[in-house]
């Protein structure tokens, strides 16, 4: 009750808010909603049509989880307001990755959206019916990024 979600995702991946509040174990008569205007001015401290994953490096956010698109992982370039709307960030999955590493320990995911199974999230003390068969669950830490072939993507990542 009263967790703080934020949910990064593709332009073309569906997001059920109420498939997704029931994966996170949350009661159907309180689901996922859009934030505030004071959550957006308090917690995330930017501006509607800004927000981003680089918030997650402010002291504020240090009680939001990050959900990301898995399908993040797939991608050789995100792009990503950095806390402005005028300005546009490219990050391999990788650089996004270590940079939560090192600004959100434990407090960020990439989630498949179209699965159904529970979500077992970072300091959320559930355990997924997947994790405890030993497969993977559908939330789950980043793994390490690979260049996709034939890409011609520079860079250490």
């Amino acid at each position: 009750k009263n967790r703080l979600f934020l949910v990064c995702a593709l332009v073309e991946t569906a997001v059920d808010n109420k498939a997704l509040s029931s994966r996170l174990g949350i009661k159907p008569s309180a689901p996922l909603r859009l934030a505030t205007d004071d959550i957006f001015d308090t917690v995330l401290q930017i501006p509607k049509g800004s927000v981003n994953p680089f918030v997650m490096a402010q002291a504020s956010c240090n009680e939001v989880t990050l959900l990301l698109d898995d399908q993040f992982l797939a991608c050789e370039r995100l792009l990503f307001h950095p806390m402005r709307s005028d300005f546009t960030s490219a990050l391999a999955p990788g650089q996004l990755t270590r940079f939560l590493e090192a600004a959100a320990p434990g407090r960020f995911a990439y989630v498949d959206f179209a699965s159904a199974e529970p979500l077992a999230l970072p300091g959320a003390g559930q355990a997924t019916p997947a994790s405890q068969a030993g497969q993977k669950p559908a939330a789950a830490p980043a793994p390490a990024p690979r260049k996709a072939a034939g890409s011609a993507a520079g860079g250490d990542w």
